[in-house]
């Protein structure tokens, strides 16, 4: 995680004031066009910087369950009172950890999954903050994978609309991305 602790350190009225003034829904058609390409299980999904829940009350309209991950406690307890508010939280489960341990197989299995049963992890706005090397190491089997080889299958990053003036559509097709299929 960055060392940045605007996030981590919000208060409960911080947190509240965010989800607010994050808006609505992401467009319909960015998850269409994930899922179109995803094809796989939709069972279990994690969103993780998932702050105050906005990607996991969209993700639900897709798939059964969904885990939102966030290194701030105050932006996970704002999600389960919203998830508690909408009657879904039979359907959500919000854990407190950094986006780099998300995948811990012990905090997994603590708060009742199969590391191995996610089927699409989604990054919605919030990649910018993560130590990519760990987040995202080179894949490696190990021994967990060996004792469950169902891998993950799709990876998602919902990037935050450029500004005017940004990087431009040029640079950013140029950026490589590793996607599986």
């Amino acid at each position: 995680m960055s060392t940045d602790t605007t996030f981590r350190n919000f208060t409960a009225q911080q947190a509240a004031a965010y989800a607010s003034g994050r808006g609505g829904s992401y467009p319909q058609p960015l998850y269409e066009t994930i899922l179109d390409f995803h094809q796989g299980s939709r069972d279990l999904c994690m969103d993780v910087g998932t702050g105050p829940g906005k990607a996991v009350w969209d993700l639900l309209n897709y798939s059964t369950h969904c885990i939102g991950v966030d290194a701030s406690a105050q932006m996970i307890e704002h999600a389960k009172l919203e998830s508690r508010s909408r009657h879904l939280n039979h359907r959500t489960t919000f854990l407190t950890t950094e986006p780099e341990h998300c995948g811990d197989p012990t905090r997994l299995h603590t708060a009742g999954f199969n590391p191995n049963s996610i089927d699409l992890l989604t990054v919605a706005m919030a990649a910018h903050w993560f130590q990519f090397p760990t987040f995202y190491p080179p894949r490696r089997p190990s021994a967990q994978t060996r004792r469950h080889p169902r891998p993950l299958d799709h990876e998602s990053l919902l990037l935050p609309p450029l500004p005017a003036g940004g990087i431009g559509k040029s640079r950013l097709s140029s950026i490589p991305l590793k996607t599986k299929r």
